[in-house]
């Protein structure tokens, strides 16, 4: 429920955040692997990921204020691990239909962050002292950059989740004048890094570790951190204009915003299912079919038109299932 201007300008954030996950993943299922790469996916995640993983940690520290840190280890396990793994067996029941190889674990993103949030819990709940905290958060996200066994990318998402948590230490430490000039540099540290980042700095294609072999790893891994928190910053900024404006324009259309925003893990659930796994086997049989890809002769018109109309159209699709499930209190309680 949202209950202040404040927490409605953060589901604003996260609905554009999941607009571009959306978007993304529908760049990459029309794509079917075909065609030259669209700038605008790599884009997007160069910040969608880390904005996420800051909000959920900035969340669990305003959670952690309310409640023990035992309790909030079951609230989350109760409304996030439980929920997760019915999904994913679910997918798991539905993978057949799209003759593509599943595992329990392939929501991965949702798995980092409950895997955070759990390390952060523990943490804080065990060490008073928030000097220690941060110091022993620091070492972890060391230790996490030395080995490639830390699952779900964890190296990556949990420099930014613990920056998050601690977002409320960080805003009375930098203020005023101070706060503005740090904002304007990231700014424009963000729009010069992009000249520079590559699709395959990311950590799909150079993982997290410091010993994985890839030349100029700890670059590609300092560069990949400096984008992420910069771009955080500079789409905070975006995103602020974009709510003012569309508030003062159209209040309907900020609330839909704020309604994605609001339904972030179910969306990203379904859309794995209509998206990355429906509509992307769609147009790998067209393609195998007819030998090309008719989508990609113009990437520029998929990237930047087919693209996120094609996602808006599942955002509306999800909603409507997820209004479906929530008429049924005993199954939405446990999926929602």
């Amino acid at each position: 429920m949202v209950t202040g201007s404040r927490n409605k300008s953060i589901d604003f954030y996260k609905g554009m955040l999941m607009f571009g996950v959306i978007w993304g993943h529908t760049i990459t299922a029309l794509r079917a692997g075909m065609g030259e790469s669209v700038w605008l996916l790599t884009f997007f995640r160069t910040y969608d990921m880390p904005f996420f993983m800051l909000l959920s940690g900035f969340f669990l520290a305003r959670s952690m204020e309310k409640r023990k840190w035992t309790q909030e280890f079951i609230h989350k396990f109760r409304h996030l691990v439980i929920p997760v793994i019915l999904w994913e067996l679910l997918i798991n029941i539905w993978g057949p239909l799209f003759d593509s190889v599943r595992n329990l674990f392939s929501l991965w993103f949702l798995w980092s962050a409950i895997g955070c949030s759990f390390i952060m819990i523990i943490l804080c709940g065990i060490v008073k002292s928030k000097r220690w905290q941060i110091i022993i958060s620091i070492f972890l996200i060391i230790t996490f950059h030395m080995t490639d066994i830390i699952p779900f990318n964890m190296g990556y998402m949990f420099p930014f989740f613990v920056i998050g948590y601690y977002t409320k230490d960080l805003s009375r430490l930098i203020k005023g004048r101070t706060r503005s000039v740090l904002w304007i540099g990231a700014m424009v540290c963000f729009v010069i890094l992009q000249c520079f980042w590559s699709g395959q700095f990311n950590v799909w294609n150079a993982g997290t570790s410091l010993f994985s072999g890839i030349d100029n790893i700890e670059f590609i891994i300092l560069m990949r951190g400096l984008i992420g928190i910069t771009g955080c910053i500079t789409m905070k900024v975006v995103f602020d204009a974009g709510y003012l404006y569309l508030d003062t324009k159209s209040k309907a259309l900020t609330e839909f915003w704020v309604k994605v925003g609001q339904n972030t893990m179910p969306l990203y659930i379904l859309q794995s299912v209509i998206i990355e796994n429906f509509l992307g086997k769609f147009v790998s049989l067209l393609c195998m079919n007819i030998g090309s890809n008719p989508l990609v002769v113009n990437i520029k018109l998929l990237g930047i038109f087919l693209a996120p109309c094609v996602a808006l159209v599942a955002i509306v699709l999800e909603l409507y299932i997820i209004a479906l499930i929530r008429r049924i209190p005993r199954i939405s309680e446990w999926l929602l």
